[in-house]
């Protein structure tokens, strides 16, 4: 089985988006697309090439996917002449679930962290309750929705 690589930009609120630009997609309103131009630095590029240097497919969310097949094939640049000929998939539901452990990082000189993960196996559960919940918690868990 090959290894499934995740290439994302995410910033610390929670977007996650292509480093496009800033009608990449204004989904909902939004108006920042182009938030990572900034954060680009050598350190960034040197590890996106690395990442794009060696042969590889495309795992793809449905967004994501019309979004590529709209713009990448009609552009001629050194981006395009890699991804335009890589294989894409869109994957439906039934992700499982699974723990991860970092095996590197690096940090550019604009605060962005490039971590690169593994699969640990399953995902392991515990608590740090030191108590049995009172019985307003009990009420609670039962009746969340």
């Amino acid at each position: 089985m090959r290894k499934i690589i995740a290439a994302t930009f995410v910033s610390l609120d929670g977007v996650m988006q292509a480093p496009g630009g800033p009608e990449e997609d204004p989904v909902g309103g939004f108006k920042f697309g182009g938030w990572t131009f900034h954060y680009f630095d050598e350190v960034a590029g040197t590890s996106m090439e690395e990442l794009f240097s060696k042969p590889f497919a495309l795992l793809l969310g449905r967004r994501t996917y019309d979004i590529f097949a709209a713009y990448w094939p009609y552009q001629k640049d050194p981006i395009a002449d890699v991804f335009n000929p890589a294989t894409k998939y869109v994957f439906g539901d039934g992700a499982t679930p699974a723990a991860f452990r970092l095996t590197k990082s690096r940090t550019s000189t604009t605060g962005v962290i490039m971590a690169t993960y593994e699969r640990a196996g399953e995902i392991q559960v515990g608590s740090f309750a030191t108590q049995e919940p009172s019985e307003a918690e009990l009420e609670r868990r039962r009746n969340w929705k």
